[in-house]
């Protein structure tokens, strides 16, 4: 086994406009992985067992660019923002000699939100991993039909790509508001869109009889309906996929400067109070708790009973000077 190795070419722009009040940050990066370790299985005597072995090549391309600029200064009130975007896409592009012929299905989604399969792709594959495909892809049947006689939902034969587990286009938005001499406030918005995932939890939940789009459904002496029954049938028939696109509050925080005589008159030099808040709110339509809950403390999931979302933190500081 070869160590991997790694060849990366990264270029940038790094613009000061109009006496430094706007600043431009644009960089592009393009890093392929050599000899990329992979777990690959191989056949003994005990069956199939998986072991680390050098076989593919890996892309790893995005921009990053960054926009400053102090939109107002005067001596009584100033105002910071700051643009950023990120854009990241990843790629298995060689899969090595120990790659196997094979077909992926191609599927296109009709007007109804039903697929129809249109045909295959050839591709080369190992343990599941495609050449041409991300490392990271919501592998999952989809619907394929409807049968309103029996009121039951057709699901596709084969598993096709439905999109990323990791978002493609990141951004965020901060403004800084400097009032006077003594007082600071600051937030930040950040998005994150183009990650999908597989609903399990929610398919799991339906199927339970909760969820608001089954219960909504039901008869008002709790019975079940037709269409309870054809929205259960439809989570028992395929886990349903939904987007992880979401913006987020991610921090406010106020910061206070004590006036130097109130904080002379207690023996202290410069103090400032600050209260900060981080992942306050986030707008989504994922239908779970968070988009970006996390399982064994890194990887998104998909079942938000197996993770946490990420908390929700107030901090309270003083900082002086004796």
């Amino acid at each position: 086994m070869d160590p991997e190795n790694k060849r990366e070419l990264e270029t940038g722009l790094d613009l000061g406009l109009l006496n430094d009040r706007i600043g431009v940050e644009f960089t592009y990066y393009d890093a392929r992985v050599l000899n990329a370790l992979f777990l690959v299985l191989r056949q003994s005597p005990e069956g199939s067992i998986g072991r680390l072995d050098n076989c593919c090549e890996i892309m790893n391309r995005g921009v990053e660019a960054v926009v400053r600029a102090w939109l107002i200064d005067t001596p009584g009130f100033r105002w910071n923002s700051s643009l950023t975007y990120e854009w990241n896409r990843n790629r298995i592009t060689d899969l090595g000699d120990t790659a196997a012929d094979d077909s992926l299905p191609l599927y296109e989604q009709r007007g109804d939100g039903t697929w129809e399969h249109v045909g295959w792709r050839r591709a080369a594959q190992l343990n599941g991993w495609f050449v041409g495909e991300s490392l990271g892809n919501v592998w999952q049947n989809g619907i394929a039909g409807y049968d309103r006689d029996t009121n039951r939902h057709i699901r596709t034969e084969h598993y096709f790509r439905h999109g990323p587990i990791q978002p493609v286009h990141m951004g965020s938005i901060f403004n800084s508001f400097q009032i006077g001499d003594n007082l600071r406030v600051a937030f930040q918005l950040r998005g994150e869109m183009g990650a999908m995932m597989a609903n399990v939890e929610r398919a799991q939940g339906v199927r339970e009889g909760a969820y608001d789009e089954y219960l909504v459904h039901l008869a008002s002496d709790g019975s079940t309906t037709y269409m309870s029954d054809s929205v259960a049938d439809y989570h028992r028939t395929a886990y349903p996929i939904d987007k992880r696109d979401h913006i987020r509050l991610q921090e406010v925080s106020v910061s206070y400067t004590v006036p130097e005589g109130i904080a002379g008159r207690i023996g202290l030099k410069r103090t400032t109070v600050t209260l900060s808040g981080y992942n306050l709110h986030w707008w989504d339509d994922c239908n779970c708790n968070d988009p970006s809950q996390k399982s064994h403390a890194s990887d998104f999931t998909a079942m938000p009973f197996m993770g946490l979302p990420q908390p929700r933190r107030f901090l309270l500081s003083v900082r002086t000077r004796f």
